[in-house]
């Protein structure tokens, strides 16, 4: 006799299978740390082109117009009336903002926090800071090595110690 197709308990087992190893690829790559990497890294390349665009502004005599500025309480405009205080329209169309710009996450240290970009400078001069947290525990050692004096931020800019009065 010549049998076609699967019996019952072939296809039984073959269905097994295939929901055991989608269950370990689930388990091994864990897919919201993914996403928790990937938000991460968005927020690195931001804060980045955001330090070159300021850079540039000042080294064509730009001036910071304010001290403090915040991604989620202040607009994106590059006027200077955006969350950064220093006109960079010239070099820049519109301030980056985090995918969850204003929602409460989980940094990599386990606290609860506001997902933001923060800006302080010092009106008149050339000292800024722009900082912002990590989701990741990947990313986590950049906020040691980073150079800056907080802990708990990633920051980058001219003073990474700066602290406002």
């Amino acid at each position: 006799m010549n049998k076609k197709g699967l019996t019952l308990i072939e296809l039984l087992v073959v269905i097994t299978i295939m929901a055991i190893l989608v269950t370990f690829s689930v388990i091994t790559l864990n897919p919201a740390e993914i996403l928790k990497k990937s938000r991460d890294a968005k927020r690195i390349t931001d804060i980045t082109q955001l330090k070159k665009a300021i850079d540039l502004t000042l080294s064509d005599d730009g001036d910071i117009l304010a001290d403090f500025g915040s991604s989620v309480e202040d607009s994106r405009n590059t006027d200077g009336t955006g969350y950064v205080k220093i006109n960079l329209s010239k070099n820049m169309p519109t301030l980056p903002i985090p995918t969850k710009n204003g929602d409460t996450i989980t940094n990599s240290n386990g606290e609860q926090v506001i997902d933001s970009y923060y800006f302080q400078a010092e009106t008149n001069s050339l000292r800024y800071e722009i900082k912002t947290t990590f989701e990741s525990k990947e990313f986590q050692d950049k906020l040691i090595t980073d150079g800056g004096n907080e802990t708990n931020y990633y920051e980058t800019g001219s003073d990474l110690t700066f602290v406002l009065p």
